[in-house]
């Protein structure tokens, strides 16, 4: 069997076995009618697959949307319809309104397909979208029975664009290259927009949303301003009828269209009074003084000359006198106000009235004149408990009656009411026995008597002293509760800051926080430092040279503004020469050891000498530093000469 053979036997086989279930599947359409009552299809937006199949080369989007519009059209669906599709730079959910879409109905098959964006793209639809642009269930198409009813789309599930290039779309819908995604119109599931993937040149069908409502078919959508989308002479730009609507859709209805009186005429039809149902042109005249017919004329008969509302067609016995009409009530006046033909009809009228101490009377018109009332008649009013004066009004200009009391002040709170008791002259005496209100303070009582304890009281707390701030405190349950929102006293530091708020900064502190001095002395050999205040505490003197003991070096060693004082240089001195002197002498007698005794006195004398040479040096030195040196005057110390060295002599 060759492929060719083995390809037809398994079509065939498919064929027989899917054809019960398109057949089914159509009825399964059949059975989905809305159960409840429509509000009208010009209410609803339509949905449908057209019946018309395309290859992908649409034309781009705006291709589309005419195809959509096209099919939509040839059945008499005026609405503007876009098409299911997305783009590289497009997605579908974005070209169709959030609302609730219906299949076109008109034939039995109309049914809910979503209730707007969400409902569309959560991946189930309410029902198929297999009702084509006439409103009878799609055809399918393929080889056979095969249920072949694939529809364009670009766009997965969730209604946003299936890739991001342009061939991921055969050409954003320009071309037949490449592969797009397709949905399956048959299926309820993700699959309706979200089946396969096909290439471009073969022709699937298209859904179309309707996106703008033309209700009227004027060419005019109700989204886009047309404010009537049911009556076609209504849209903006139309010409003005003498309908009494807004024709022309710019918010006002010509005056002249009015028919405010609804008597079916309007102004610009010749009704010359709008705002009375029976003045319309072909009125009946009627005795009203009105032109009714609008014929321009009033009759005479119906002239109203004295303005008294009864005109002569009324039976006006007297046009000129306003007091005297058929409508009239006669009155004492001696005329036919009434025109029945007599004068003042026999009057009589009840006259005063039972207010107070009056009664009523009557009174007789006689030539057009009342006569005397025979009740009781108001007197003058006096402070009796009575209405003397029958103006309704007892005792007025009298505060009580004298010898009344009654209770005064308020017993609300802390207050305590009182009594008054009405003096002579119907005046209230004073209030005693009460107790007023005070100002209100925090005690868990209503000082002021008002019917609120402790309302809103509050005080200020704490002092704005140093670091410290006030708060507040508030009365709860008649005593000040705590301080909030102040800043309370803290144990002082050495910051500069009043720490504790006593009002005096860093007390009990040597020196103030982070402060520098300078120590030591700047003189001879020393040198000044630096001290810091750390804690309130001067730290040591850092970097100071400070004064070392004197010596014999041209230089003022121990700082005190003196340069080798003391006689230290000749102390030097001193003690240089002794010490050479005694070296001399030592070395003389270990030579001379040998000698005889009469050495040891030559010795002894020299011995001897050396004090005296010691003082002549001095002398010397002395003599010197007054002279040419003038140096400062030294002390000097005898030296010291060994006890085996010193003469008796002493």
């Amino acid at each position: 069997m060759t492929s060719l053979s083995v390809l037809c036997v398994s079509l065939l086989g498919y064929a027989i076995i899917m054809y019960p279930v398109s057949i089914s599947k159509v009825e399964e359409i059949k059975r989905h009618v809305i159960e409840l009552p429509l509000t009208g299809e010009g209410d609803l937006y339509r949905a449908f697959v057209t019946s018309q199949e395309y290859t992908a080369n649409l034309g781009g989007l705006s291709g589309a949307d005419q195809k959509c519009n096209d099919r939509a059209h040839s059945e008499n669906l005026c609405g503007d319809y876009r098409a299911w599709l997305s783009t590289s730079n497009a997605d579908a959910r974005n070209r169709v309104r959030d609302t609730a879409y219906y299949t076109v109905g008109g034939r039995g098959y109309e049914y809910k397909i979503c209730d707007g964006i969400a409902d569309l793209t959560d991946g189930t639809l309410d029902n198929t979208l297999a009702i084509d642009e006439s409103g009878e269930p799609k055809p399918v198409s393929g080889p056979g029975p095969y249920e072949w009813l694939f529809t364009w789309t670009g766009t997965v599930p969730d209604g946003t664009k299936f890739g991001t290039s342009p061939v991921d779309f055969c050409n954003d819908w320009s071309g037949i290259v490449d592969n797009a995604l397709v949905g399956y119109a048959l299926s309820q599931s993700v699959e309706w927009t979200n089946d396969e993937v096909h290439i471009c040149e073969r022709e699937h069908a298209l859904y179309c949303f309707e996106y703008r409502k033309d209700g009227d078919c004027d060419g005019y959508f109700r989204e886009d301003n047309d404010c009537n989308d049911t009556n076609s002479t209504i849209y903006p730009g139309a010409p003005e009828l003498c309908d009494g609507f807004d024709n022309n859709c710019d918010g006002a209805i010509p005056s002249n269209e009015n028919d405010g009186d609804g008597d079916g005429y309007r102004i610009c039809a010749g009704d010359c009074n709008d705002n009375d149902l029976y003045i319309h042109p072909g009125a009946s005249e009627r005795c009203n003084g009105v032109d009714d017919n609008c014929d321009g004329n009033i009759p005479a008969s119906e002239a109203d000359n004295d303005g008294d509302a009864c005109r002569v067609c009324d039976g006006d016995c007297d046009d000129n006198d306003v007091t005297v009409s058929t409508t009239a009530s006669e009155v004492c006046d001696n005329k036919d106000n009434d025109c029945d033909g007599v004068k003042d009809d026999n009057l009589i009228r009840n006259c005063g009235s039972e207010t107070g101490i009056c009664t009523i009377g009557s009174e007789k018109c006689v030539n057009g004149v009342w006569g005397n009332c025979d009740g009781v008649q108001p007197q003058q009013e006096i402070c009796d408990g009575l209405d003397n004066d029958c103006d309704g009004r007892t005792d007025e200009g009298c505060t009580c009656t004298p010898g009344n009391a009654q209770s005064c002040g308020s017993s609300t709170g802390a207050c305590k009411s009182g009594t008054q008791v009405c003096e002579s002259g119907g005046v209230w005496g004073k209030c005693t026995g009460a107790q007023g209100p005070s100002t209100e303070i925090c005690d868990g009582i209503d000082n002021d008597c008002d019917g609120s304890t402790d309302e809103n009281l509050s005080r200020t707390c704490g002092a704005n002293i140093g670091l410290c701030k006030q708060g507040v405190q508030y009365c709860e349950n008649g005593s000040w509760g705590e301080c909030k929102g102040g800043v309370e006293p803290e144990d002082e530091k050495c910051d500069n800051e009043d720490n504790d708020c006593d009002g005096t900064v860093d007390e009990g502190c040597e020196c103030p926080a982070n402060e520098q001095r300078s120590c030591g002395v700047d003189m001879g050999e020393c040198g000044k430092g630096l001290q810091k205040c750390v804690e309130g505490i001067w730290s040591k003197c850092i970097g100071a040279q400070e004064p070392t003991d004197e010596v014999c070096d041209d230089l003022d060693n121990d700082c005190d503004g003196e340069v080798d004082e003391g006689y230290v240089c000749e102390e030097e001195e001193a003690q240089q020469e002794v010490s050479e002197g005694i070296q001399d002498q030592e070395g003389e007698s270990k030579e001379e050891q040998g000698v005889g005794s009469e050495l040891i006195i030559v010795a002894l004398i020299v011995v001897l000498m050396v004090p005296l040479a010691i003082f002549v040096f001095y002398q010397y030195m002395k003599a010197r530093r007054k002279g040419a040196v003038s140096k400062p005057r030294r002390k000097v110390k005898e030296p010291r000469i060994p006890e085996s060295l010193r003469s008796p002599l002493g």
